[in-house]
C-alpha cells in the first residue's frame, strides 16, 4: 500500500543531542503546567525543566514506526491519509507502534513523539492539549478503523499544548512509555496520540513524508511521525 510505513526497519540515526535540543526557554505560546517551548518553536511537556544539562550528553536515536494508523469519528478513511487532524472535535487518534534496538539496561532520559505541523489545513485557531495513551491490545493498521480500534490505557502522561498553525514541530512527551517498551513486556502494544477535551481547535500533522520534490518546487517538505530518544 502506497505510504505505509516501513515495518521492522526503525531508523536508528544517531546524532550527538548537542546538535538538536540545546537551547530551552518558556515563552507566552506555551500555556499549561509543565509545558516548555524549544528553540525549534514546538511545545513541550517536558518531565523536568533542568534537562537540557543531561541531555547535552546524551544521544540522540530517532525511529520510525513500524505500524501506524489514523481513525476519527466523522468519515471513513481509505488508507492512511498524507495528511491527519487531531482533535476539532473528530475523536481522532493517531495510533504509532515502534521497535526499539536497545537492550534493556539502556537508560531512556528522554522520549519524545515527533509529529510535523502541517499549516496547510483550516482549522479553528486556539491550544491544542495533546498527550500520549498506552496501547494494551494487537492492532494491525490495514485493519483498524473508528469503530474496531485496540484499547488503551491512560497513564496521566504530560499534556503538550501547541496553537494550531504555529509550531513547526511538536514533540508528544512518551518517556515512560519509551522505558516499558525497552523492558519488551508482553501487554506492550504501542502508543495512541490523541487530542483533549471537545474543543473546536485541531493540529493537523503530517503522516507520510514528502519526497526532495517538494522543497525543490518551494513547497513545505515534511517528515512522517519518528520517535526521538535521548539515552545514555
Amino acid at each position: 500500500m502506497p505510504g505505509r510505513p516501513r515495518r521492522g526497519k526503525p531508523s536508528g540515526r544517531l546524532v550527538f543531542a548537542g546538535s538538536a535540543v540545546v537551547f530551552v526557554a518558556l515563552a507566552a505560546g506555551c500555556t499549561g503546567a509543565r509545558a516548555i517551548c524549544t528553540s525549534e518553536g514546538g511545545c513541550v511537556a517536558a518531565s523536568s525543566a533542568a534537562t537540557a544539562s543531561p541531555l547535552a550528553q546524551a544521544r540522540r536515536l530517532l525511529y520510525d514506526p513500524v505500524d501506524m494508523a489514523y481513525v476519527r469519528r466523522e468519515g471513513s478513511l481509505e488508507g492512511l491519509p498524507e495528511l491527519a487532524t487531531l482533535g476539532a472535535g473528530q475523536g481522532s487518534r493517531l495510533l504509532l507502534r515502534f521497535s526499539i534496538d536497545l537492550p534493556p539496561e539502556a537508560r531512556i532520559l528522554e522520549a519524545f513523539v515527533l509529529l510535523d505541523s502541517a499549516a496547510t489545513v483550516d482549522t479553528d485557531p486556539g491550544l491544542v492539549a495533546l498527550h500520549a495513551a498506552r496501547i494494551t491490545q494487537p492492532w494491525d493498521g490495514r485493519q483498524v478503523s473508528f469503530a474496531l480500534q485496540p484499547r488503551t490505557e491512560e497513564l496521566r502522561s504530560p499534556v503538550t499544548m501547541v496553537r494550531a498553525g504555529v509550531a513547526p514541530r511538536v514533540r508528544v512527551d512518551v518517556r515512560d512509555l519509551a522505558r516499558r517498551w525497552l523492558r519488551r513486556g508482553p501487554d506492550e502494544f504501542g502508543v495512541a496520540i490523541e487530542a483533549e477535551g471537545p474543543g473546536r481547535a485541531g493540529v493537523t500533522v503530517a503522516l507520510v513524508p514528502t519526497s526532495g520534490a517538494a522543497e525543490r518546487d518551494g513547497r513545505t517538505a515534511y517528515a512522517g511521525p519518528r520517535l526521538e530518544l535521548y539515552v545514555k
